[in-house]
């Protein structure tokens, strides 16, 4: 399996500067684009800024993240 974009760049001169995230489960399973865009946000900023432990508010945040755009629930 090859490497990730972040394992890539710390070991490679030839740093990877651009990457194609497809709206994944947008197609096929039919994700609303507005739920793919959240989803692939909270991942991103799980992986810039990972939690050093899972607490219980972490938990509760990353949920909301994931299903509520502002105060609306968008997903269960």
């Amino acid at each position: 399996m090859p490497p990730d974009i972040h394992t890539h760049d710390q070991s490679s001169d030839q740093k990877i500067e651009v990457a194609a995230l497809p709206a994944m489960g947008t197609s096929f399973g039919g994700v609303p684009y507005g739920e793919a865009a959240r989803q692939m946000a909270a991942a991103y900023r799980h992986f810039r800024e990972p939690p050093h432990r899972l607490d219980c508010d972490f938990v509760v945040e990353r949920q909301k993240s994931i299903h509520y755009d502002g105060g609306k629930q968008v997903s269960r």
